[in-house]
């Protein structure tokens, strides 16, 4: 898991998305195995695509397919 991005992409998605800071903190608390990981990553993908149609939306897309990718990669 790529924390650094991961919590990056999810502080930028507090304005937009109530349930981000409670995720923030789950990985902050270390509570993270990779069945939840990457039932975090499906909520985020949906979160961003809920967003409206603004710069951030697109500068968080691109932010989460490099996570994406990543995590294929492994």
């Amino acid at each position: 898991m790529n924390k650094q991005k991961v919590l990056k992409i999810l502080n930028d998605l507090k304005p937009y998305w109530d349930l981000a800071e409670w995720l923030i903190a789950l990985i902050e608390a270390g509570f993270m195995d990779k069945d939840t990981y990457q039932n975090m990553l499906f909520m985020i993908a949906s979160a961003i695509k809920k967003m409206p149609e603004w710069e951030d939306k697109e500068k968080l897309k691109k932010e989460f397919e490099e996570i994406k990718n990543s995590e294929i990669k492994k």
